[in-house]
């Protein structure tokens, strides 16, 4: 008489369920029995084997675009395979710096202009080029940002963050200043 073990799913479990979109993230089984087999949805449909290094107890997504399901199916000999729980890993826009533009690209000595963001994905902290150093203008958090009066010639962007992804720079807005009056 041979007696296998009865099988256990186990309990799988995402490093971390909510990634940025185009990044991954570990899943863990734990407590199973049996031979290992990942899982994938690929973002809906069905369950498809994870053919390259979808036999180990510990799971390196690729980088994702779309929610996608995990799981893990359990087989020992001829017994019955049995699954772990399902891991959905859901997706959040990664940031997106956007567009920096100037109403002026050049304005006169002592004047202001207005810089619009467009095309970002995140919340908005402006910046100032002082010194080949970006550094953040306190309280500048909106879509557009109006200059100090200007005496040189300045550089301006925006860092855009989405929920916690890595932050990323708009376009660069170069603001002139013509030393004269405009005519």
């Amino acid at each position: 008489v041979n007696i296998t073990n009865v099988l256990n799913g186990g309990t799988a479990k995402a490093t971390s369920s909510i990634i940025c979109k185009g990044t991954f993230t570990t899943i863990k089984l734990t407590g199973q029995s049996g031979s290992i087999q990942w899982q994938t949805n690929n973002g809906g449909g069905p369950f498809k084997d994870i053919t390259i290094n979808g036999n180990s107890n510990t799971l390196t997504t690729p980088n994702l675009t779309v929610p996608t399901t995990y799981r893990a199916v359990l087989s020992s000999g001829g017994c019955t395979p049995v699954y772990s729980n399902e891991v959905t890993i859901s997706i959040i826009p990664a940031s997106v710096g956007g567009t920096a533009t100037p109403k002026y690209p050049t304005v006169c000595s002592g004047e202001v202009d207005t810089i619009n963001l467009t095309g970002n994905v995140g919340s908005i902290q402006w910046q100032k080029d002082s010194s080949n150093i970006f550094v953040n203008i306190p309280g500048a958090t909106g879509s557009f940002y109006v200059t100090k009066p200007l005496t040189i010639q300045t550089t301006y962007r925006a860092m855009v963050t989405s929920s916690g992804c890595a932050p990323a720079a708009s376009s660069e807005a170069l603001i002139f200043v013509s030393p004269g009056s405009k005519a």
